[in-house]
């Protein structure tokens, strides 16, 4: 009876400790949380205001920095169906040219149309896996077949003759020169300012927050300017599945 007793006695020692180390363990290691990374709202006296875009869509404007744009960039998403308009322009010492770009985007098909001055306009239709190219003139569009390890985000870019400004992703902090929401044509935009860790060319990006589509882009080789991007016409709808006929 004795010993029965004493048993009792232990077992409850037993369950004090272990709700005393308990509690203990939850004061001082607390339930694990989600992590969000959460940048700065920016300061309306110094940068621009909800409203200043014109567009009247209400998104949360936040402060964009060298260590925060990419944060800032992941969370973009390209829109699935659009048409745009777009002027490329290269540069050469002693001279230049000068592109016209139309695309055509529906899903995971894309068209696009060039005209560069003094040459024949060339079409490209890209699908999932084929590239047909052709000019105005041709019955019969060269096909090609995608490498499987190609990236469809790339290869349409490419063949816009466009930066791929996901590429700022993959570059270590030092290579961001600046970064921030800038004002152009009276519109504001996630501004990056990059150097290529290759070539050394300065690489400046204009990116619709809305959009998430490139609107801008210039390259300079030092001072001298290789290239320029911009954007003339955009509406963000699905287009006719008429563009993206064969011939």
């Amino acid at each position: 009876m004795k010993l029965r007793k004493m048993s009792s006695s232990a077992v409850t020692l037993i369950i004090i400790i272990v709700l005393v180390s308990v509690s203990a363990l939850l004061f001082f290691f607390p339930s694990r949380q989600k992590i969000q990374i959460v940048i700065p709202e920016v300061d309306e006296s110094r940068d621009l205001q909800p409203d200043d875009t014109g567009n009247g869509g209400g998104i949360t404007r936040v402060e964009i920095t060298n260590d925060t744009v990419q944060t800032a960039i992941e969370t973009l998403k390209r829109p699935e169906d659009f048409y745009r308009s777009i002027v490329i322009n290269k540069y050469w010492e002693g001279g230049g040219t000068r592109y016209y770009v139309d695309i055509y985007k529906a899903g995971k098909k894309t068209k696009i149309i060039s005209t560069h001055e003094g040459y024949e306009t060339k079409n490209i239709l890209i699908t999932e896996d084929r590239v047909y190219i052709w000019y105005n003139n041709e019955r019969e569009p060269l096909e090609l077949s995608r490498w499987e390890e190609e990236d469809y985000l790339r290869a349409e870019d490419a063949y816009q003759m466009i930066a791929t400004y996901e590429d700022v992703l993959r570059l270590d902090k030092d290579s961001i020169l600046d970064s921030g929401y800038r004002e152009r044509d009276g519109k504001y935009y996630i501004y990056v300012k990059t150097e290529d860790e290759i070539f050394g060319y300065i690489i400046e990006y204009y990116i619709s927050a809305e959009t998430g589509l490139l609107q801008f882009a210039e390259k300079k080789d030092g001072d001298f300017t290789i290239y320029k991007m911009a954007v003339n016409d955009e509406y963000i709808e699905r287009p006719s599945d008429n563009f993206f006929m064969l011939p």
